[in-house]
C-alpha cells in the first residue's frame, strides 16, 4: 500500500512538517488511518440509517396490529407475540441486520413501543368486560324480578277466594291443555280456541259470534261459569276438581260426570246428585284417570278416523290427573317459596365482581336493589288485590286497617304471614294509597256515567209515554186510570200534570202568555214552572200549547246538557292521558262542574254550547301545565342537565334545542372516556340509559308543544 501512495500530494499540515526522508512511509500510514476513520463513519451512519428504518417499520407494524385487533384481546396478544418472534428471528438470520442492529436492543425497544398500545387495549377490554358483566348481572336480576312480579297476584293468604281457585284452574287448562285457534276437519269438535268450540260460543250470550275473536279472559269466564259451576263440578273434592274440570271442557259436563260415575260403579246419570257427591269424597284420582282413558279408547274403537288423536288425548288425561286445585293458602305458600328462590338468585347476582376482583355493586347499591325489588313486588301485589275488589270503598277500609295479608319470606328465610301494607316502604305505601283513591274515584265516575245513561234512557221513555198520554187526552179519552197505572214510569212532575189534565177540561190559550213563554223557551230558558202555572193555575194555556212549551223547554234543557257534556268531553280529550294523570283529570272535571253550577246560580240558566266550551278552554292551559310539570318531574334527570335547570319551576321551560345540546355534551363526555372510540361508547349501558332519558324528555316536550298548538288552533276556530 505504501508504494501505491508514493509521489501523491495528499498533504495535511501535520504531514508537511515531516522530514523528506520519511515522508513516503508516513503518508502511506496516514492515508490508511484516514480511510479507516472515514470507513467507520460510513459504516456507523449506514447502521444508524438501517436501525432507524427497522424501528420505523416496527412502530408502524405494532400500531397496525393494535388497530386491527383492538376488539379481540386474544387475537391482539397472539398477533403481537408472533410479530415479535418473526422480527427477532429475521434479524438473527440476516448478516447485514446483525452487523447494524443488536437484537437485544430491538427487543427492549419493541416493549417500549408496544407498551402504550397494550395498556390501551387491555383497559378497553377490561372496561368492556366489566360492562358486559354488569349488563349480564342486571339482566339476570330483571329476569328474576319479572318472574317474581308474575307471582305477586297469588301470594294472598286471606285475600283469595274460591273464585280465585276456579279461575286459576281454568287458566291452567287453557295454558297447558288447550291451544290457540284450530279447525282440524277431522276433529269432530269443529273450530276451537282456548278449549271453547264455535258451537258452544253460539249457545252462550257473550256478545261475540266468531270463536277466533275470544280472549283468554273470556274463555276462562266461560269455562268457570258453564263447565265448572253450572254443572256443580265446583262441589267436588280438591283432589279431582281440576281433573274433572278438564274432562268437562274436553267431553262436556254430562259426559265428564258419567265417566266419573262409571269409575265408581254408579248409575250413569250425568248429574251430580248427592249419591255421586258422597262417593266422590273418597275417589282415587288414578281410578278416574283409567276410566277416562277407556272412554277415549272407546271413541277410537267406534270411529277409526279419530285414532290420530288417541295419543294426544291420553297425554292430556295424564297431565290433567297431575293437576290439583289448591286452596288459597296453599297457592300463596307455594308462590312465596318461588319468590324466596328468586330473591336468593338476585342476592347472589349482586355479589358479582369486576375483572380485577372488586365488587360491581357497593353495599348501599345492593341494599337499594333488594329494597326496590321488594317494593315492586308489594306494589304489583297490592294493585292486583285492589283490582279484584268489587266494592273498592269498603275494601279501602280493610286495606287501611291492615286486613290484607300475604305469604312472604322474612329476613331469616321463613315463610310468614305479613300485613302487606306494613311490609312495604312508606313511599310505596303512599303511592298505593293514592292508587286506591284513584280507583275509588274511577269507580264512582263509571257508576255516575252508567246512572246518567240510564237516566237519559228513562227520560226518553218518559217523554214518549207523556206525549202518548197527551195525544189521547186531546182526543177526548179518559186517561185518569191509565195515568195512575203508568205512575212508576213517569217523571213525578209529569204524573201530576197529566193527572190534572185527565181530570179537567182543556183551557183556551192566551196568545200573549203563550208568545212570551215560547220566546223564552227558544232562548234556552227553562219555562216549565211558568208553563205549569199558566196551564193549571191561571188556565191560560191549552193542553196542546202547554205540551208544546214543555217539550221545547225539556228539549232545550237536554240540548244544553248535551252541550255541557260535549264541553266536558272536549276538556278530557285535550288533557294529558294515562293512569298517572287520572287524579288531575278528575280534579279538572270537578272544577269544570263547579264552574257550571256557579254559572247556573248566577244566570238562572244553563250555559249555551259556546259558553260551556269557553269554560273548558279557560281550564285547559292551567291543568295542562300542572300535569306536564308533574309528569316531567317524574322523569329521571339527564346527568348533564345544568344545576340551574333542575328546579321544578324551570323544568317546564326546557325546550328541544336545550335537550339536543345536553345530548351533544353527554356524547362528548363518553367519547373522552373511551378515547374517541364511538363503538365502545355505543355499547356502554350508562350511555344507552342517558340517551334513552334524553329521548323521553324530548318526547314529553314535543307532546306538550303539540298539545298547546292544538288547543290554540281549536280556540282560534271557535272564536272565528
Amino acid at each position: 500500500m505504501s508504494n501505491s501512495y508514493t509521489g501523491r500530494r495528499l498533504v495535511t499540515p501535520q504531514i508537511a512538517s515531516v522530514q523528506p526522508s520519511n515522508s513516503g512511509q508516513y503518508i502511506a500510514s496516514s492515508v490508511d488511518a484516514f480511510m479507516q476513520s472515514v470507513g467507520k463513519d460510513i459504516i456507523k451512519q449506514s447502521g444508524e440509517n438501517y436501525g432507524f428504518k427497522i424501528r420505523n417499520q416496527m412502530t408502524d407494524n405494532i400500531n397496525k396490529i393494535s388497530t386491527q385487533n383492538q376488539d379481540n384481546l386474544e387475537l391482539f396478544q397472539s398477533s403481537l407475540t408472533k410479530y415479535r418472534e418473526d422480527l427477532l428471528s429475521s434479524i438473527q438470520k440476516d448478516p447485514q441486520s446483525r452487523l447494524f442492529v443488536d437484537p437485544r436492543e430491538i427487543s427492549a425497544e419493541f416493549d417500549v413501543i408496544a407498551a402504550p398500545n397494550v395498556k390501551r387495549i387491555y383497559e378497553r377490554h377490561k372496561t368492556a368486560l366489566d360492562n358486559d358483566v354488569e349488563s349480564t348481572v342486571l339482566s339476570t336480576i330483571d329476569i328474576s324480578r319479572n318472574s317474581m312480579l308474575s307471582l305477586a297476584p297469588s301470594i294472598y293468604v286471606d285475600g283469595s277466594s274460591e273464585e280465585d281457585i276456579n279461575r286459576q284452574m281454568a287458566i291452567n287448562i287453557i295454558n297447558q291443555q288447550e291451544g290457540e285457534f284450530s279447525d282440524n276437519p277431522a276433529d269432530r269438535g269443529g273450530p276451537t280456541k282456548f278449549g271453547i268450540t264455535q258451537e258452544t260460543l253460539k249457545s252462550l250470550a257473550t256478545g261475540v259470534d266468531d270463536i277466533s275473536q275470544i280472549t283468554k279472559s273470556m274463555a276462562s269466564d266461560i269455562i268457570v261459569d258453564n263447565f265448572l259451576i253450572k254443572p256443580g263440578i265446583n262441589k267436588l273434592p280438591l283432589s279431582i276438581k281440576a281433573q274433572m274440570l278438564d274432562m268437562s271442557v274436553n267431553h262436556g259436563p254430562e259426559n265428564a260426570i258419567k265417566i266419573m260415575q262409571r269409575s265408581m260403579g254408579l248409575k250413569e246419570t250425568g248429574k251430580l246428585d248427592q249419591q255421586t257427591l258422597d262417593a266422590a269424597a273418597s275417589i282415587d284420582p288414578n281410578q278416574l284417570l283409567d276410566s277416562r282413558i277407556k272412554f277415549y279408547e272407546n271413541i277410537v274403537k267406534n270411529d277409526k278416523t279419530q285414532e290420530q288423536f288417541l295419543n294426544g288425548w291420553k297425554n292430556r288425561a295424564i297431565n290433567a290427573a297431575s293437576m290439583q286445585a289448591r286452596a288459597p293458602d296453599d297457592i300463596a305458600f307455594t308462590s312465596a317459596q318461588a319468590i324466596q328462590t328468586h330473591m336468593a338468585n338476585i342476592a347472589r347476582s349482586l355479589e358479582a365482581t369486576k375483572s380485577d376482583g372488586t365488587p360491581i355493586f357497593t353495599p348501599k347499591q345492593k341494599q337499594t336493589q333488594i329494597a326496590a325489588t321488594r317494593d315492586s313486588l308489594f306494589q304489583v301485589a297490592a294493585k292486583s288485590w285492589i283490582d279484584r275488589q268489587p266494592n273498592k270503598l269498603a275494601a279501602f277500609s280493610q286495606w287501611k286497617e291492615g286486613g290484607v295479608k300475604i305469604a312472604f319470606p322474612d329476613n331469616e328465610g321463613n315463610i310468614m304471614n305479613m300485613n302487606i301494607r306494613e311490609a312495604m316502604s312508606a313511599e310505596v305505601r303512599q303511592k298505593v294509597d293514592a292508587d286506591f283513591m284513584r280507583a275509588i274515584k274511577d269507580d264512582f265516575f263509571i257508576q255516575n256515567q252508567i246512572e246518567a245513561r240510564e237516566e237519559k234512557e228513562q227520560s226518553i221513555r218518559n217523554k214518549e209515554l207523556r206525549n202518548e198520554i197527551i195525544v189521547r187526552i186531546q182526543k177526548g179519552e179518559d186517561m185518569s186510570r191509565f195515568v195512575d197505572a203508568a205512575r212508576s214510569d213517569l217523571d213525578p212532575d209529569d204524573y201530576i200534570d197529566l193527572r190534572k189534565m185527565s181530570l179537567s177540561s182543556d183551557p183556551i190559550t192566551n196568545a200573549d202568555v203563550y208568545g212570551s213563554l215560547l220566546t223564552k223557551a227558544y232562548n234556552g230558558e227553562d219555562v216549565s214552572a211558568q208553563a205549569r202555572r199558566a196551564r193549571f193555575n191561571d188556565r191560560t194555556l191549552s193542553n196542546d200549547k202547554y205540551s208544546e212549551l214543555m217539550s221545547i223547554s225539556k228539549e232545550g234543557t237536554g240540548q244544553t246538557q248535551d252541550a255541557i257534556e260535549e264541553a266536558r268531553k272536549y276538556l278530557v280529550s285535550n288533557l294529558p292521558q294515562g293512569r298517572e294523570n287520572s287524579m288531575e283529570v278528575s280534579q279538572a272535571m270537578s272544577e269544570f262542574q263547579e264552574n257550571i253550577d256557579i254559572f247556573r246560580e248566577k244566570n238562572g240558566r244553563f250555559p249555551t254550547r259556546t259558553e260551556a266550551m269557553e269554560e273548558a278552554n279557560s281550564l285547559l292551559p292551567r291543568w295542562t301545565d300542572t300535569m306536564f310539570k308533574k309528569n316531567i318531574a317524574t322523569l329521571p334527570r339527564p346527568m348533564k342537565l345544568p344545576e340551574n335547570m333542575r328546579d321544578s319551576k324551570v323544568l317546564k321551560e326546557i325546550d328541544i334545542p336545550t335537550m339536543e345540546a345536553i345530548r351533544k355534551d353527554t356524547q362528548k363526555e363518553f367519547l373522552e372516556r373511551y378515547n374517541g372510540d364511538a363503538e365502545a361508547v355505543a355499547k356502554d349501558p350508562y350511555y344507552i340509559r342517558e340517551m334513552k332519558t334524553i329521548d323521553n324528555w324530548i318526547v314529553a316536550i314535543s307532546q306538550r308543544i303539540e298539545r298547546e298548538k292544538a288547543i290554540a288552533e281549536r280556540k282560534s276556530r271557535m272564536e272565528r
